[in-house]
């Protein structure tokens, strides 16, 4: 019955916020694969930017279903969106946990991409708290990995930020150099 509830309210949220729901979201809870667990994050993901508070709910759903932990990649997938959703709403201290949840599930299980953006999340909220010494830390552990995996974002993303932070230091030829 809690599980028909659940499907019943995410069927219904997905809906009050003009998200296309695959028809294949709504057998997520009949047949819970890949492919669900994944359109299901996507769509959540696109819905964290109209409706964060519905987007958090359907996580935490989602977070505690039973079968999920069977699902590695997902779960900390599911964990780092939702953790990304408390950080743009200022709420600091709990989405370090949830990216350390997720941090620690890549760490496990050799989820490169997603190791490197929880490095780099977590980085940014140690630094709004005024944490500069971690937080520059965990920027380059961040930058390390995304320099291997070649990912052009995350590195674009970290010299960024080491680029406004050296020119809010007053060394602005560094920055120059970062930006």
């Amino acid at each position: 019955m809690k599980e028909t509830t659940i499907i019943i309210f995410t069927l219904s949220v997905f809906a009050n916020c003009n998200i296309n729901m695959d028809s294949s979201l709504q057998e997520f809870y009949e047949n819970p694969d890949t492919t669900h667990i994944n359109q299901l994050l996507l769509s959540t993901s696109k819905l964290s930017r109209q409706n964060p508070d519905s987007a958090l709910v359907i996580l935490t759903h989602l977070e505690n279903l039973p079968d999920i932990t069977q699902y590695n990649y997902e779960l900390a997938k599911a964990y780092f969106l939702h953790g990304n959703i408390l950080y743009k709403i200022n709420v600091y201290s709990e989405a370090l946990g949830l990216f350390k949840k997720a941090l620690d599930k890549s760490t496990l299980n050799d989820y490169q991409l997603l190791l490197g953006r929880c490095l780099e999340r977590m980085a940014s909220i140690h630094l709004t708290m005024g944490n500069s010494n971690l937080s520059l830390k965990l920027y380059y552990e961040s930058l390390v990995i995304f320099e291997r995996l070649n990912d052009i974002k995350g590195i674009a993303k970290v010299y960024n930020i080491f680029g406004v932070y050296k020119a809010e230091s007053g060394d602005f030829e560094l920055a120059e150099d970062y930006l």
